[in-house]
């Protein structure tokens, strides 16, 4: 259980992450539930730096804008509405996962046609940078459940969940270090492109090394035979 300073640290820690992406004070206030005042004070000690600008939610840029914009939003809010009372089968699931990337998968753990524990798995295998979460809704007094992939494993990531704030804690650390592995896979892989000539001399110079220490290793000396 998280004690009322870990859940401050982790809030401020957020409300640092959503300034630094140039959200508005009232944008993190409502994500972080900081107090305003608080966030003008620690993050915007000089007022001039403060992001100002219509709130997300506000519906007066649609009046004002043209109709291609519009019509973007409205085919984007048509779309949100369907999903957000879809109930996708585990079939379906897997099929979206193949036509497109998501960053985070949520899968219940009983699903009307394939078990939830067997579809993560497939998600992981088939998207690594997919964040795939497995969710066992509460049951009568039983708390609920989070776990997530790795390596095709089930690791708990929340083993007894109360409330969507425990949920919403930990996705800020996993998003985090999320992101710090895709930073480091696109080095290596910047570094490999870059490096490859060099690379491959090292390789074709180790297999010679290794060929050349056979050629002249000691032979070994035939068993004895019993006096």
């Amino acid at each position: 259980m998280q004690s009322r300073v870990d859940r401050q640290i982790r809030a401020l820690a957020l409300a640092q992450q959503c300034a630094a992406h140039g959200a508005r004070v009232r944008t993190i206030s409502r994500i972080t539930g900081m107090n305003p005042r608080d966030l003008l004070r620690l993050l915007f000690p000089e007022r001039q730096s403060v992001p100002r600008g219509r709130a997300p939610d506000s519906p007066e840029w649609y009046h004002g804008a043209n109709l291609l914009y519009r019509a973007e939003a409205s085919i984007v809010m048509s779309i949100y509405r369907r999903l957000r009372t879809a109930d996708f089968s585990g079939g379906e699931a897997l099929d979206h996962a193949s036509e497109r990337q998501f960053d985070l998968a949520v899968v219940k753990e009983t699903l009307p046609d394939l078990p939830g524990r067997m579809v993560v798995r497939t998600l992981s295998a088939q998207a690594p940078e997919t964040l795939v979460l497995l969710f066992a809704p509460p049951v009568s007094k039983r708390p609920g459940r989070i776990d997530r992939v790795e390596g095709g494993r089930l690791i708990p990531l929340v083993a007894e969940l109360s409330s969507p704030a425990q949920l919403a804690d930990r996705l800020g650390e996993l998003y985090q270090a999320q992101l710090a592995r895709r930073r480091e896979r696109r080095y290596l892989a910047e570094f490999r492109a870059e490096n490859y000539d060099l690379l491959r001399r090292f390789q074709d110079l180790r297999r010679r090394l290794r060929e050349v220490e056979s050629e002249h290793a000691a032979p070994t000396p035939p068993p004895k035979s019993p006096a």
